[in-house]
């Protein structure tokens, strides 16, 4: 249908558009940052593969094959998300991090593992059966706790990952702009969230892969305009304004051009 067409030309742009930010990621060099982001952007493109795929098959067992591709890379996401923004914010802890970054992977390594064996227990899925949407095929899944307890996980996630970006005040008037389009990319999930446990009209998308795109091309505004990945301004950031010291950076006609917080402090 034209309906199918039109979604799966969006989300092969959203497959194109994952693999071309990851590819960016590596090529901008090997720091945490950059791994971080390369392997979120190489998880969306695997979630939206699958979906396409899924919403292209005809028959139930292909669409249940589709749908543990999906989850590959789905249970995932929300966890690098959360590690792209506290490495971003510099909010990673410094004693335990080894130990946090292992917590943050249990849940969706556990959601993995129950979606790979879900026709033994039904957890996650207590039934998957076809149904049709706008004449075309769809899945109709029947929700299990650890759905829903899942789904809990991704809003924790966010909501973390949201309040880091808000605590990040005293930036440069330079990175503001791509501050905020983080932050707006990170908000878009909240959207998808709803829209699935509401499931609208009954229609039996996922709204995550139609969101995601969108979330994206946040992303790469930030990358491309105002350079995102930069390993200089995360070191102006972390250097300028967190450093104890008083600095004050001048022009070459000595005009104040910037300053920190500490400066501000001793000189009024």
């Amino acid at each position: 249908s034209t309906i199918i067409e039109i979604l799966s030309i969006y989300l092969m742009a959203g497959i194109l558009l994952a693999s071309f930010i990851a590819a960016y990621a590596v090529t901008k060099g090997n720091t945490r940052l950059n791994r971080i982001f390369a392997i979120l952007s190489g998880l969306v493109g695997v979630f939206l593969f699958g979906y396409l795929l899924e919403l292209n098959s005809d028959s139930l067992p292909q669409m249940i094959f589709w749908n543990q591709i999906q989850y590959i890379a789905l249970p995932f996401y929300p966890a690098f998300w959360l590690l792209l923004s506290m490495t971003y914010t510099d909010q990673r802890p410094k004693k335990t991090v080894r130990l946090k970054r292992g917590l943050i992977f249990v849940i969706p390594t556990l959601t993995f593992l129950i979606r790979l064996t879900n026709d033994w227990h039904h957890l996650y899925y207590r039934s998957m059966s076809m149904g049709h949407t706008a004449g075309f095929p769809v899945m109709l899944l029947e929700k299990g706790p650890w759905y829903y307890l899942n789904w809990a996980y991704i809003g924790v996630c966010l909501i973390y990952a949201t309040r880091l970006y808000l605590r990040q005040k005293n930036l440069p008037r330079a990175m503001m702009r791509g501050h905020y389009l983080m932050l707006a990319s990170s908000l878009m999930p909240y959207l998808a969230l709803c829209l699935i446990l509401i499931n609208p009209y009954n229609s039996g998308l996922d709204f995550t892969a139609i969101i995601m795109p969108i979330s994206l091309y946040l992303v790469m505004v930030a990358l491309f305009r105002y350079d995102f990945l930069a390993v200089q301004t995360l070191a102006r950031d972390i250097v300028f304004e967190k450093g104890k010291d008083a600095l004050i950076l001048i022009d070459a006609q000595h005009l104040i051009k910037d300053s920190n917080q500490r400066a501000k402090l001793i000189f009024p």
